[in-house]
């Protein structure tokens, strides 16, 4: 697990370099250094087995625990939700 310290300026530095705005990000977390970087994204999720979810802002609670399929089920509610779901399903069966 990376601290608080480490992974903002690792986050910030990511935005520098995307040129992506905090509410177009996505973020996946399991435990309190987390919390942070959750509060400021536009999709904050926290994995099935997260340690104390009750203190994250709100997320979209993933079913599967972090390491066991949570990131894939995360992608999977993106590209769902953006409507293209299927169009990668065709992309990766060509």
């Amino acid at each position: 697990m990376r601290s608080k310290a480490t992974k903002l300026p690792a986050y910030e530095d990511v935005l520098r370099k995307t040129g992506a705005q905090e509410s177009e990000v996505a973020f996946l977390g399991d435990d309190l250094p987390d919390l942070t970087i959750m509060s400021r994204v536009g999709l904050a999720v926290a994995v099935h087995n997260a340690t104390q979810k009750s203190a994250a802002p709100p997320t979209t609670q993933q079913k599967a625990d972090g390491g066991k399929g949570a990131a894939r089920e995360l992608v999977e509610l993106i590209l769902k939700s953006k409507g293209i779901w299927e169009e990668m399903i065709d992309k990766a069966r060509a």
